[in-house]
Formats: C-alpha cells, sequence, structure tokens
C-alpha cells in the first residue's frame, strides 16, 4: 500500500522509537519533525517519514506511546 521507500522509513523510525529512553529524547530529534497536533487530534504527534506520510504516535507516559498508524497528511 504505502510502498518500498515509505516501509523502510517506518522500519527505520521504529528503530528510533526503541532506541530512546524517554517521550523528551524523541522531542530533542529534530530530523522526526515532531510536534504536538491540536483539535480533536491533541495528545497525537506526527513523526515524518517522507514528504508527505508520518506516523501518528501518542503519548501514554514519559516513557511509554501508542503508535497510532502511517497516513498522508495531505489527505490524498
Amino acid at each position: 500500500m504505502f510502498g518500498v521507500s515509505i516501509g523502510r522509513k517506518h522500519i527505520q523510525r521504529l528503530g528510533v522509537l526503541r532506541a530512546v529512553r524517554t517521550f523528551a529524547e524523541l522531542v530533542g530529534l529534530r530530523a522526526l519533525r515532531l510536534h504536538q497536533l491540536t483539535g480533536n487530534r491533541a495528545g497525537q504527534y506526527p513523526i515524518n517519514l517522507t514528504g508527505k506520510y508520518r506516523l501518528i504516535i501518542e503519548r501514554i507516559s514519559e516513557d511509554s506511546i501508542h503508535i497510532v498508524g502511517v497516513e498522508d497528511h495531505h489527505g490524498n
């Protein structure tokens, strides 16, 4: 569905998520372009995969997250 390049980036980002110990460490990794969403998506954070695709996570605690999924943030 998403293709090889997005699959590779997804696997790479999962490796980053496993490697960090705290949510604060994720925030410090500027390449992820992590930021909090607003409105009805408050509490969710996108992590950049490619130009228009992002991995969506939710912070459960300082050392725990929930992966919501991958989406095209342009809505296509």
